[in-house]
């Protein structure tokens, strides 16, 4: 099962309602634990530690569709997030 798979299983439980890039951006933001620091508690009001939101919702969309895949680059910077954060 992929992320877009995935992300259309479970919409209708915990998306409804949204669009699919703030969706998409929502899904992750589960996946990440809850910042703790000063600095990742100001990041994440800016929604900054989030590794997709600078994608356009357009890309976000398509990530959903399936259209777009998760690049191992982006994968790698979101490991990047949750390993400084668990530190």
């Amino acid at each position: 099962m992929n992320f877009s798979e995935f992300a259309k299983l479970i919409y209708s439980y915990i998306g409804a309602g949204m669009e699919y890039p703030d969706y998409v951006l929502s899904l992750i933001r589960l996946i990440m634990s809850d910042p703790t620091t000063e600095k990742e508690i100001a990041d994440a009001a800016e929604d900054k530690d989030n590794p997709l939101s600078p994608l356009s919702r357009s890309f976000l969309s398509k990530i959903y569709n399936g259209d777009r895949v998760i690049s191992k680059k982006m994968l790698l910077s979101f490991m990047g997030v949750l390993i400084r954060q668990s530190l």
